[in-house]
């Protein structure tokens, strides 16, 4: 049975039509006085972060045993960090995740020798989001050999269709290749990167027999699919509905296929859920993301609301498409759902921070109480990261803010 992705789809986009552009009531408000006691925590936090880089920095690439030991300390500081921003994560959770991270950091050396630190930080953001949705659906968190696969393809895949200097051409054969593989079909490797997918797709087809769990290679072509569909947003002339759609389904096929891989099947109502917070995700994604889009000519609705002079009914339409999505799926899940509600709100607050160019001084004030910072003090934050840390370690940092809670942009293309 085919995947009912276009009634997905559907309901994503009715959903997002039908809740209000007015903000919802975010509960949390903090006086000035709280602000300034938290930032007070979060330096301090950051300072233990800020040890454990530079002794992650001085052991070197040739020891890296020491360094993922190192890493593991970070990982704890900044587990550390989402606390101090009020995205509690009990003691359970937090050694989970942790044993699990360096497990997969471990196999991924073994894996492929010659992978970046980068790639491997790129692939452990999907490998959180699986790790949540196991714990959603009351199993154990693991490192499953298609958790680990599917993660693994982030890094080799990544921004494919994206990068300029790569032909169409080259993006089309590339494609046509990987629909064949992901549809069963022998697709004989023409390289080293087409090689290695070839391998992380075996370990997936290893765990899920194809004809026992259809709809496992039914999500992957449908992520495919949608991936291949945004190419068009490098291109200026899409209509605002055309954006929606185009990111409704890129987002939702994202996140349906981390369930599916995580549990084979999914009842309608998981289906739905994981569908609709891929939505989320990228939406917030994009948001986040607005000011580089923008100078890379890719088109988003973020962009489009600032075109329009539309930002706060945009941001508002978010936050209210957020509340419907977590409160409607996880009414059952009280602490991973605070977790899960918080960060995504503490993403939509940062984004507001970062583009506060973009929004009336009242709009900043009122989002700025519902922060456990200062937006002044998050701005600081971002700053002070960029100018102390490598790419790849403010990715770590991000990575770990949002828990895996973002939308993947690149997968299977």
């Amino acid at each position: 049975m085919h995947l009912p992705i276009e009634a997905l789809k559907s309901d994503s986009l009715d959903l997002w039509h039908g809740v209000s552009a007015v903000s919802p009531t975010l509960n949390s408000c903090y006086t000035i006085d709280d602000q300034v006691l938290k930032e007070a925590e979060v330096e301090r936090l950051m300072r233990d972060v800020d040890a454990s880089i530079d002794e992650l920095k001085a052991s070197g690439r040739a020891v890296r045993r020491r360094a993922t030991g190192i890493r593991s300390r970070i990982q704890r500081s900044i587990v550390q960090l989402l606390h101090s921003f009020d995205c509690v994560i009990d003691v359970d959770m937090e050694q989970s995740f942790s044993r699990v991270t360096d497990e997969f950091i471990e196999q991924a050396y073994e894996f492929d020798p010659q992978i970046s630190e980068e790639a491997i930080y790129q692939a452990s953001r999907n490998l959180l989001i699986m790790n949540t949705f196991q714990m959603h659906l009351g199993k154990e968190i693991t490192l499953a050999p298609s958790v680990f696969a599917y993660s693994m393809l982030y890094p080799y895949t990544d921004n494919y269709l994206d990068a300029v200097e790569i032909s169409a051409h080259a993006k089309h054969e590339r494609n046509e290749w990987l629909l064949l593989r992901l549809s069963g079909i022998v697709a004989t490797p023409r390289n080293r990167q087409e090689r290695t997918i070839d391998r992380l797709a075996e370990m997936i087809e290893a765990e899920y027999d194809r004809h026992v769990y259809p709809n496992v290679y039914e999500s992957l072509l449908a992520i495919h699919k949608a991936q291949t569909r945004s190419v068009a947003q490098q291109c200026g002339d899409l209509s605002v509905d055309e954006l929606l759609d185009i990111s409704v389904e890129k987002g939702g096929t994202s996140v349906l296929a981390d369930g599916y891989l995580v549990a084979g099947e999914l009842s309608a109502a998981d289906a739905e859920f994981f569908f609709r917070f891929g939505v989320l995700l990228q939406l917030i994604d994009d948001l986040q993301d607005l000011q580089e889009d923008s100078s890379l000519q890719h088109r988003t609705l973020a962009n489009c609301a600032v075109e329009k002079g539309k930002m706060e009914n945009f941001t508002d339409r978010l936050l209210s498409y957020a509340d419907v999505v977590l409160k409607s799926a996880l009414s059952h899940q009280q602490k991973l759902r605070t977790l899960i509600e918080r960060s995504c709100r503490l993403l939509i607050l940062e984004a507001i921070a970062s583009n506060h160019n973009y929004y009336s001084d009242q709009y900043l004030l009122t989002m700025e109480r519902c922060a456990p910072v200062r937006f002044e003090y998050l701005r600081s934050v971002q700053r002070r990261f960029k100018e102390r840390y490598d790419t790849h370690q403010v990715e770590e940092l991000r990575k770990y803010r949002r828990f895996g809670m973002r939308a993947k942009k690149g997968i299977f293309v």
